[in-house]
Order: structure tokens, then C-alpha cells, then sequence
């Protein structure tokens, strides 16, 4: 979902260990943002810096990519306002919700960034096994095809009555992603 190259600045929202591993092998440098300081310091997350208040404390527009793999309610708040400051005109965010009714596009202001798209996750953030895109129904429907097995009666039957066509992704995803790259020339 990331174009990383090497050389890149990443930041990635909260104790994450495997997605610091994978940027840095990818030979971007890796900035993990924590809450707070407390144990998670001491697992291997790169660099480190602390948000204790409502701000990032990085200098506007110096990050090339902003990964927030599964977004906390006081991360929200704090990525809500912070998001486009410190990305770099044309980077890119990707944000996650481990939720069927919370909305994460409403995290990344429309005036700030552009190419929005949305994503279902199953079966979790965590453990992702499939990323379907959300605004192609034609992907979407192939899924509910060919991938998805039904994890309750009601979904076997709203999935043997329903088209794909119109079967809602809160009904198949748990989880949701969002990426979108900030616009270029567009003062945070």
C-alpha cells in the first residue's frame, strides 16, 4: 500500500515492531510515535519520539509516509490534526481502524490530502490475510465470490440471498484502511 524507497522517513503510530522491521529493511528510516513513555521503549521500534500532548513533535513536512496501523481514540485526535503538518507535499498515510462502524477518512481532511482510498481488511490489522480495495466493485465482488467464508449464519444467508453487488463491507470486514497521498503545494 506504500511506495517506501530507501532513504525515506516513516513514521510509524504506536509499538509496532514488525512494521519498523519491514520499513527498515526496505532501507527507510523508521520513527515510531508512542503515547507515552513506558516499557515499549525497550522493544526494537527505530527511533523514538514521544507525543504527550496534541501535537507530533516532528518539524512540519519532514516525513515521507505516515503508517498508523491500528489508530487508538487519542490517536485519532492527534492524527486528525497533525497528519498533513508533518507529511511532505505528495507523501503518503495509511491509516487503520479495527472497527465496522468508525470511519477513518474523515481522519485525513479532504483540503490536505487527495487519492483516497479505502480498503477492507480481513481478518484483522494485526493479522492480514486479505486487503480487498473498497472502491472497486468489481474486486469486491470477486471476493465475496471466490475468498470470503462466512463466519456466522446470518452472513451465510445474507450472502446466499444478496448480490455481491450490494453486500456492505461492514458486513465482511472488521477492519478498515485508509491511504491517501498529501496534495501537493497545500499549507497544513
Amino acid at each position: 500500500l506504500l511506495p517506501i524507497e530507501p532513504g525515506q522517513r516513516v513514521l510509524v503510530v504506536g509499538a509496532h515492531a514488525t512494521v519498523v522491521e519491514t520499513v527498515s529493511v526496505l532501507g527507510a528510516d523508521a520513527i515510531s510515535l508512542l503515547a507515552a513513555r513506558s516499557a515499549a521503549d525497550a522493544v526494537d521500534l527505530g527511533h523514538v519520539v514521544h507525543a504527550d500532548g496534541a501535537t507530533i513533535p516532528l518539524p512540519d513536512a519532514t516525513v515521507d509516509h505516515v503508517v498508523a496501523a491500528r489508530v487508538s481514540p487519542a490517536q485519532r485526535i492527534l492524527l486528525r490534526g497533525d497528519v498533513a503538518r508533518i507529511l511532505r507535499p505528495g507523501g503518503t498515510a495509511v491509516i487503520g481502524v479495527q472497527s465496522r462502524r468508525r470511519s477513518v477518512r474523515r481522519l485525513l481532511a479532504p483540503s490536505h490530502f487527495e487519492d483516497q482510498r479505502m480498503y477492507g481488511v480481513h481478518p484483522d490489522l494485526d493479522t492480514p490475510q486479505h486487503v480487498v480495495p473498497l472502491d472497486a466493485a468489481e474486486r469486491l465482488g470477486w471476493y465475496v465470490r471466490s475468498a470470503y467464508v462466512p463466519r456466522t449464519r446470518f452472513e451465510v444467508l445474507a450472502l446466499s440471498v444478496l448480490p455481491a453487488s450490494v453486500v456492505r463491507p461492514s458486513l465482511l470486514f472488521s477492519a478498515r484502511a485508509v491511504t491517501a497521498k498529501r496534495r501537493l503545494g497545500s499549507a497544513a
